[in-house]
């Protein structure tokens, strides 16, 4: 969420740019940029199906979805504009407002304090046309903090475009985080809004004095609590938030937005715009008339917002008394263990959260990204019948992108039958390799399928697998899924496959260009040697070839491939477990 995040986005770093930063905020201060051409897609494509592998830590608090097993990748992505932070809204007109930063998107160039607005047109996620709309110019107030400042909750509702930013600050010396960028969540600011479809902005927020919460003071000799309102989002309930629950007295409609912070409380906490042990749900009734400053400046009064509390009741936001907030809050997801030592997961469990209504089958779908190290997120997507919880866990993306942060899912691309739909993301904001088609710096969408219990393809890509000895990914456009798991050609080198399904035979896709033998270890034991005859060709047209070898394969397995001495040496595109 730094200039380091931008250098994709403008082929250049910042870093040691100090002037041309400071020169580009005063500029979108005191000019707001304002529509350009729209774009198309920069990359759409299509492969095979296949099943990202499901690794849920041990130490994980939640439980297994008993609805849905996994989630299958049909293969369908496409990504648009350079730049983050997408969380679109659905709005009467049938089209998807969204906020966007640190990036370019057309002709407009949006970055911390000012965001951007943008409008994405079209019914079909891989031919959609996007419009550039505006900066959205913000200040960052009058303390001593430095901040940055950036879009969250974003919603269009009855016309009016209400539009949330939060601030983050840098380095936290009293607790540990695994990125090195905006360390810090701080508050909530509150909303702006925009009447004609975001070309002026009316903002009467202020900076140091945050909707729900102001700064926390960790440094400070007498720490404060850490923030647990930090970075919201609403939940998403369809076009013009058709499904969103009524208020029978009124008839007006209730808005949920869901935040993931910090433990009521704590001092100290690893919290940051992609980390946090719980997430929290507030509410507020929708304001009835038309007059969209005084509807703002309700939605922006922490006391007609509500808290859900541990007695599953729901009781006003007093700022005034948070310590009363603080005893009575109860998070709808929580997961905030401390890992052993010697682990590589972190000390927190969730980051940041979004909640979509999948309403052909009552179901809430939440997504979540999870910081685990600097390059590598895992993202989660859980599910749960009442907005409330329990969410159970459909699927752990485990190191997909491998940094993909900012998921959602748009209400509007869900399949009529509830179980086809397209996951919203972001990726590698660091320069990181992508390890899977269609993880660039950009609003990426990727199809996806709900499975139920017994029913997912089976197919695992390498290079979503867990790597030793040298093994590495490698790109290749004729592979499955365009890339590979190269240089198994050496003792010990390895690809292992975590908790897959119980399975009676295994099939092999690969390229060699020897005959030979390749080792099958399960659970860490060895169990046969692979024949596999030669391909021809290590990568490109026609080199990759299927052989399937009959194996008992226990429920909840680890399957590793494994060139061990006397081993010929083979490139792997992926492996299947049918059921029968």
């Amino acid at each position: 969420m730094t200039g380091k995040r931008c250098k994709r986005v403008f082929r250049t770093s910042w870093t040691g740019r100090p002037a041309l930063i400071a020169i580009l905020i005063v500029f979108l201060i005191s000019h707001p940029i304002v529509r350009a051409d729209t774009i198309k897609g920069e990359t759409v494509s299509q492969f095979d199906p296949f099943t990202w592998p499901s690794d849920i830590p041990q130490d994980c608090p939640l439980k297994k979805s008993l609805t849905f097993d996994s989630i299958t990748f049909s293969g369908r992505y496409a990504d648009y504009g350079a730049a983050d932070t997408w969380f679109p809204s659905w709005c009467s007109d049938g089209e998807l407002r969204s906020p966007f930063t640190d990036g370019k998107v057309g002709d407009i160039a949006a970055g911390t304090p000012n965001p951007g607005a943008a409008r994405i047109s079209g019914d079909d996620p891989l031919n959609l046309e996007i419009a550039p709309l505006t900066t959205v110019n913000s200040h960052l107030g009058g303390g001593a903090h430095s901040c940055g400042r950036y879009p969250s909750a974003a919603l269009v509702f009855n016309s009016v475009w209400y539009y949330g930013t939060y601030l983050l600050t840098d380095h936290d010396n009293s607790v540990h985080v695994p990125h090195n960028d905006w360390q810090v969540l701080e508050p909530f600011v509150g909303f702006r809004y925009s009447t004609d479809d975001g070309k002026n902005w009316n903002d009467k927020t202020d900076p140091d004095n945050g909707l729900f919460e102001n700064y926390h003071e960790s440094a400070s000799a007498t720490p404060n609590h850490e923030i647990i309102i930090g970075a919201p989002h609403f939940v998403d309930f369809g076009k013009n938030m058709k499904f969103a629950p009524t208020d029978h007295a009124t008839g007006r409609k209730y808005a949920y937005m869901t935040a993931h912070g910090a433990g009521p409380e704590a001092t100290a906490a690893s919290n940051s715009w992609v980390i946090g042990d719980n997430v929290y749900l507030i509410r507020i009734l929708m304001p009835r008339g038309a007059d969209a400053k005084s509807n703002t400046a309700y939605l922006n009064t922490a006391l007609k917002w509500q808290y859900f509390t541990k007695s599953g009741a729901w009781l006003p936001w007093d700022k005034n008394h948070l310590n009363i907030v603080r005893r009575n809050i109860r998070p709808i997801a929580h997961w905030g263990e401390t890992a052993p030592p010697e682990s590589d997961q972190p000390t927190f469990g969730f980051g940041e959260t979004s909640v979509t209504y999948d309403a052909p089958i009552k179901t809430y779908l939440m997504c979540v990204a999870r910081c685990i190290t600097a390059n590598r997120f895992d993202t989660i997507i859980l599910e749960s019948p009442k907005i409330t919880g329990p969410y159970r866990i459909v699927h752990s993306l485990s190191n997909f992108g491998p940094v993909a942060y900012f998921p959602t899912i748009p209400s509007k691309f869900i399949s009529p039958d509830g179980k086809r739909m397209w996951l919203s993301y972001s990726a590698n904001y660091g320069g990181q390799k992508a390890n899977v088609a269609g993880a660039a710096y950009a609003m990426c969408l990727r199809e996806f399928y709900l499975n139920s219990p017994g029913a997912a393809t089976r197919k695992y890509q390498a290079e979503a697998a867990t790597l030793a000895g040298g093994a590495a990914v490698y790109g290749d456009p004729a592979a499955s899924n365009s890339n590979i798991v190269a240089y198994l050609n050496s003792a010990g080198r390895s690809v292992s496959f975590h908790h897959c399904p119980a399975a009676p035979r295994i099939g092999v896709t690969y390229a060699s260009v020897t005959a030979g033998a390749f080792s099958l270890y399960i659970n860490g034991v060895k169990n046969q040697e692979i024949q596999v005859p030669a391909t021809g060709q290590w990568t490109g047209k026609g080199a990759y070839r299927e052989v399937w070898t009959t194996v008992a394969i226990p429920e909840d397995s680890d399957v590793t491939l494994q060139c061990d001495e006397g081993n010929t040496g083979v490139n792997l595109d992926f492996i299947e477990l049918p059921q029968n």
